[in-house]
């Protein structure tokens, strides 16, 4: 090949394109224009790094909702029937919690008559946090009409959408979670 300095352009190497997308199809939103890819189910060791992540962010508030301690072992398997899946490990670390609308009832809350409530709305008395165990999703139920709404596919999505959201700032802490939204 002749030196650089007396190349034609056909004598230039040339470097296979790799198939890709236009350079600012990224930038642009193309890339996830078919949306996000099914993110999969959501492991004990999620849920931990969640906790992790809202108690880091609620500790950097200038004020927020209490963190209570870990409800027992005993405290946990005598209501483990009661609960949804990964609400264990949620127990183990905080004995009642609030996510977004709802507080999370306490191991000795759901050791009483609330049938499959895990949790209630302290703004809205009448709106309740239910889990279906038929098919794992979390519905708010309003008790006065009975109406359900559905809240989440499951206990440990609800939980990471709610992490997300408030890492991102889409919510604050004001006598109670308030969307910012």
């Amino acid at each position: 090949m002749p030196p650089a300095s007396h190349r034609r352009p056909s004598d230039a190497p040339t470097r296979a394109r790799a198939p890709s997308c236009d350079r600012g199809d990224f930038a642009a939103g193309k890339m996830l224009s078919e949306g996000l890819p099914e993110r999969g189910e959501i492991t004990p060791e999620d849920l931990a790094q969640c906790i992790t992540d809202i108690n880091e962010k609620i500790a950097k508030l200038p004020e927020g909702p209490q963190l209570n301690p870990a409800a027992s072992d005993e405290a946990v398997a005598a209501v483990a029937g009661k609960l949804p899946p990964l609400m264990d490990v949620l127990l183990l670390n905080h004995n009642g919690y609030w996510i977004g609308d709802f507080m999370l009832y306490t191991a000795e809350q759901l050791m009483g008559d609330v049938g499959t409530a895990i949790g209630n709305n302290p703004l809205e008395a009448s709106v309740a946090l239910a889990w279906v165990p038929e098919t794992g999703e979390l519905v708010s139920i309003d008790t006065d009409s009975n109406e359900q709404t559905a809240v989440a596919p499951s206990f440990g999505a609800f939980f990471e959408s709610f992490r997300d959201s408030l890492v991102a700032n889409k919510w604050e802490f004001a006598d109670g979670w308030v969307s910012t939204e």
